[in-house]
This record gives C-alpha cells, structure tokens and sequence, in this order.
C-alpha cells in the first residue's frame, strides 16, 4: 500500500514538473529510484511509458515526447464531410413523407430541423477543414495523392448538392430561388467534372493503384453524378439550357457504377476489414440516388422497379454481415457512412408506396423508416460516447494519413525562411 501510494506522488509529481517547450517535446527532472518506480506503476499505460524517449544517467535528466494528436478541429479530415451528408439525408425521407399521404405540420417541422443541422454541421467542417488547408496545405495534399481518400473530395459538393436540393420550401420560395440553383448546379457540374477526370487521370494507369483495386469509397466519385442528374431534372436544366447534362450525368455515374461494383466485388476477399464497414453501403446509395433520378418527373416506372429490388437484396446482404459500430473509428465521420444510404434506401420505398398504395408496399416502407431511424439513433449515441471518452483523453480523432511533420507546415515554412 505504502509502495504504490509513493509511486503515485511520484507520478503526480512527475506531472507538476513537466514544462512543454516550443518545439513539442516535454522535459522534467526526477531521480532515476522515482522514475523507475513510475514505470512500474499499473496506472502508468502503455503509451506513457513509450513516452520515456531519452535519460542521462549523469544528470538524472529524461525527455518525454507528447503522443496526443492535434485537436481533430485544427486537422480536420476531408471523410468528416460524411456527418453532414448523413444529417441531409435525412431531410430527404421528412420531406417526403411530407408529401405523401402522412402530410403534416410537424413533419415538415421536422425536416426542417435536419437541414438546419446539417447547414450548421456542414459549415463547421468547412471552416476547420479551410483553416487545415491553410495552415497545413501538405496534409490536404496527402489525402489528394491518396487512393481512397482522393474520391472524400466529392463529398463537399454531395452535402451542396443536397441541401441546396432539399430547401425548405416556407423559407425558400422556388420561384426566388431557381436562377441562383441553377448556377449552383452549374458550378457543382464544373467540379465534379474536373475533380473526378484528375481523380481517373491520377490512378487510371497507375501499376498499384487502379480500377482493378477498387474500394467501396470509389463510389463517392460516382455517386456525384447521380445526384447532380436527380437534381438537374428538378430544376429543368434540360428545358432552359437546351442541353441535356442531367441525362449525360446519369449515363456517366451508371457505367461507372456497374464498372467500379464488379471490381469492389472481386477484390472484397482481400481485405477482410470491409466485412460491415459503412463504406460497403454506398453500394446501395448509387441505385437509390439513381432511382430517385428516374423518379424525379414523376411516376414509378418498371427500371426504378428493378434498381429498388437491387437495392433490397443488397441491403438485407449487408444487413446479414452486421455493422461495425463498436470497435474504435480510424477516423472522424466513420461511423457515419451508414447513415446516408440507408437514407436513400427509405426514401425510395417511401415513393414506391405512394405511388403503389398498397399494404404491402406500406409495410416496405415502414419497415425502411424504422431501420433508417434506428440506425441514425445508434449512430448518435457511439459518436457521443466516443466524443465524451475524446474530451476525457482516454481516446483519440486517429486518421492513417496524418503525419506531424506536415501538420502546420505554414508555420514551418514561414520559420525556415526567416531562418535563412
């Protein structure tokens, strides 16, 4: 008892003595007895005494390096996108039960309350991700050179593209809204175009990294295209602009989906870790976001059919593998990428049953609603107990691709110039 009551003063002595200098590392005196008696201490975790990088036996002096990672909000990852994508997906199944047979006040209220979410989640992200691109502009260049991380940078534009397609009708008039949509549209078209071509250009005849090792998160690239079609046939871009980019996007996100699912599926053996991943069901946002493409003019017909049944089998495949929402996230937004197209999927038999009405449709629809919901609920709560265990710091916002050498490099930079 006495032993590790000392051992404890030792270690919170050893905490009151440690001075952060400016370079990163930390730097204390304590004599080597005490040391050791802190190292063999069961409080003591593994990282800590990692920590212990240099001691001088002569002058009883050790350094220790700080392991804790830079606030998530400094170095923010591109996947983080993903929270508000999901939060906006679900302004698409409010709104349309809004405007099917379950219409009411409160629904729309609803709705309302996920988009103003999302806008406000959507602009935190923004503004922390501007301020890493600014500040350390080298790690923003690692997830660009990255193969999976390259296509996170559609998802900006996907959060754009739906909530500027789900605004709340008693705050924003369409009649006030159509021109500045579709400029909007116009401009999300430009970059996707450009952000997918180099994506292509960048991996397309690369030795290592191509088509034939495609990942689920590939997808992202394509799912851009759905969307801007979906949305472009609500605005009329055919009609006013007399040329039909809404088609040309359909036809160039289903080629690449049917080309980017055979090779996902060839190569989902080799890597065991997707097995219930969030990135698998983007296979089912596709279809969803094209059906609803199909759909937006109007009517149920007979290839939105056959697209839902895909969705369906696929959905109940992924359901039979089971998430993975208990072990730690790689990275922020990860759990979330179930969210959205589960979204998708409910929003879509929402419309079948309103156009079937029947009660077998009705059932779908519920059933839908009820996973959907859940899934956003379970969800919530583990990023909140993540998040709570984060502010403790007994946990930590990891990301693969982050490296301390390139965060700040702004700062670093501008040091080495007035250095020289």
């Amino acid at each position: 008892m006495d032993s590790t009551k000392q051992s404890d003063n030792h270690w919170s002595s050893i905490r009151a003595s440690i001075q952060k200098s400016p370079n990163g590392w930390h730097a204390g005196w304590l004599d080597m007895d005490s040391l050791a008696s802190i190292l063999r201490h069961d409080t003591v975790d593994s990282t800590v005494r990692k920590t212990i990088h240099e001691i001088d036996l002569t002058g009883k002096r050790f350094t220790v390096t700080d392991d804790r990672l830079p606030s998530v909000f400094l170095r923010m990852p591109n996947t983080a996108f993903g929270i508000p994508l999901a939060i906006a997906g679900q302004v698409g199944i409010w709104r349309s039960l809004c405007a099917s047979q379950y219409k009411s006040l409160f629904l729309s209220r609803v709705a309302e309350v996920y988009w103003f979410t999302a806008c406000i989640l959507y602009g935190v992200v923004s503004i922390c991700y501007a301020y890493k691109a600014y500040m350390s502009f080298k790690l923003v260049q690692d997830e660009y050179r990255h193969q999976v991380r390259a296509h996170f940078f559609n998802t900006p534009i996907l959060v754009l593209i739906s909530l500027c397609s789900k605004l709340p009708p008693s705050i924003f008039p369409a009649s006030d809204t159509s021109v500045v949509l579709r400029t909007i549209w116009g401009v999300c078209f430009c970059y996707q175009t450009i952000l997918t071509t180099n994506i292509y250009k960048m991996f397309m005849f690369d030795a290592k990294n191509n088509f034939t090792t495609a990942k689920p998160q590939f997808l992202l690239s394509a799912f851009g295209w759905f969307e801007l079609s979906c949305w472009g046939n609500v605005l009329h871009i055919k009609s006013v602009w007399g040329i039909g980019l809404p088609t040309f996007c359909f036809g160039a996100g289903l080629i690449l989906y049917f080309d980017l699912v055979c090779f996902i599926f060839k190569n989902l053996h080799t890597d065991r870790n997707l097995m219930g991943s969030g990135a698998l069901y983007l296979i089912i946002a596709l279809p969803a976001a094209g059906v609803h493409s199909i759909i937006s003019e109007g009517g149920f017909p007979i290839s939105a059919e056959m697209l839902l049944g895909w969705i369906l089998v696929v959905f109940i495949l992924l359901l039979r593998l089971g998430p993975k929402i208990y072990g730690a996230p790689t990275v922020l937004g990860e759990y979330w990428a179930y969210i959205s197209p589960m979204s998708g999927a409910a929003f879509v038999t929402i419309k079948y049953a309103d156009v079937m009405g029947t009660p077998a449709t009705i059932v779908l629809e519920v059933i839908m609603l009820v996973i959907a919901n859940a899934s956003l609920l379970v969800v919530l709560m583990r990023s909140s107990c993540y998040a709570y265990w984060v502010a403790r710091g007994t946990r930590q916002w990891t990301d693969p691709l982050f490296k301390m050498e390139h965060y700040n490099s702004r700062n670093s930079r501008l040091e080495t110039e007035e250095g020289s």
